[in-house]
């Protein structure tokens, strides 16, 4: 741990700083994949990608639109072999964001941005039906930026406030009385887990 602080330490004081100004674009993203497998040679696999564009209302203020995709893949197994089938999942996610900044040293910032988003989804496992969602979030959640140079940035969030309400349709729904149609749900993920992501501002008004 003391390695990695030092290493983000002498990365920032060799780096020329630049701040976001008024009018700039911000662009922003993260992406995660993982991979497993397991004794029977099943494997498994999961991507992310969260990209954002905004724009530098003022000096703390900045407003735009997120968003998020991905899916799994899951070898189907039958008691534990894999079959040559698959259970699969995807994601997308829509809608827009507000970040407010506040500048504590010329290199780290701190920040809370707030997401409201259309949610869509579909889950299509080996042998049974499709099952489709849609339905509405919300995320609340702090982060730190550290500038680099030319309005490059590195941010790090380490969870929040999350709700997320959705709409199921499948035919295995529908014929089922005993399986509900919609979930609702709400979680605190602060401190759990770290987010990795990278952002650019381009262009802005100069400052006097």
């Amino acid at each position: 741990m003391k390695k990695i602080i030092l290493a983000v330490v002498v990365l920032v004081s060799l780096t020329k700083v630049a701040s976001a100004q008024k009018g700039s674009i911000l662009l922003y993203g993260n992406v995660g994949f993982s991979a497993a497998s397991d004794s029977f040679n099943a494997k498994s696999n999961a991507y992310t990608f969260n990209p954002g564009i905004g724009i530098q209302l003022s000096d703390n203020w900045t407003a735009g639109l997120n968003i998020a995709f991905g899916g799994t893949r899951q070898d189907a197994t039958t008691t534990g072999v894999p079959t040559g089938n698959y259970n699969t999942t995807s994601f997308f996610n829509i809608g827009p964001f507000l970040r407010y900044a506040w500048s504590i040293s010329p290199v780290f910032s701190v920040y809370g941005q707030a997401e409201i988003n259309y949610l869509s989804g579909n889950s299509t496992p080996y042998l049974t039906d499709e099952t489709k969602y849609t339905g509405f979030g919300a995320n609340l959640f702090p982060a730190i930026g550290i500038n680099i140079k030319n309005g490059y940035a590195i941010n790090l969030s380490f969870g929040g406030l999350s709700y997320q309400g959705k709409s199921y349709k499948g035919e295995s729904i529908s014929n089922n009385p005993y399986l509900s149609g919609s979930t609702s749900q709400f979680a605190v993920t602060l401190g759990q887990g770290a987010t990795f992501g990278i952002s650019k501002n381009f262009g802005g008004s100069k400052k006097k």
